[in-house]
């Protein structure tokens, strides 16, 4: 039997009400991480500190900023070569950026987003 995909409706009916607040606070109490490494002491013996976790630190406080402000519009550098002055059909266009392995329908909200 195939899965479906969940759609982003279906996620929503799946949470409940506080889930969103607890969210933020798993992340808020991730971004102050800290985690336990060996060091050595005065006397040479084997003491292990706590030190801040930046990855969990990091990632727990990007997570943060794109679920407030969103994701930052990646770009991606398309080169068309210029063998010859003729002037490339927008279809052609198209074909080269769907060769390039570029995500379509991210480009386009992106456009949208920052026009409107």
């Amino acid at each position: 039997m195939a899965r479906r995909k969940l759609t982003e409706a279906d996620i929503r009916l799946l949470m409940e009400s506080g889930d969103v607040f607890e969210a933020v606070e798993v992340l808020r109490e991730g971004m102050k991480a800290s985690q336990s490494v060996r060091a050595t002491g005065e006397n040479g013996q084997r003491i292990y500190k706590e030190v801040p976790d930046h990855a969990t630190r990091i990632t727990c406080a990007r997570l943060l900023l794109e679920w407030g402000f969103g994701k930052p519009a990646q770009t991606t550098r398309l080169e068309i070569d210029k063998k010859d002055d003729a002037i490339e059909t927008p279809s052609q266009i198209i074909e080269k950026m769907k060769l390039s392995n570029l995500d379509l329908d991210a480009v386009a909200k992106t456009y949208l987003e920052t026009n409107e």
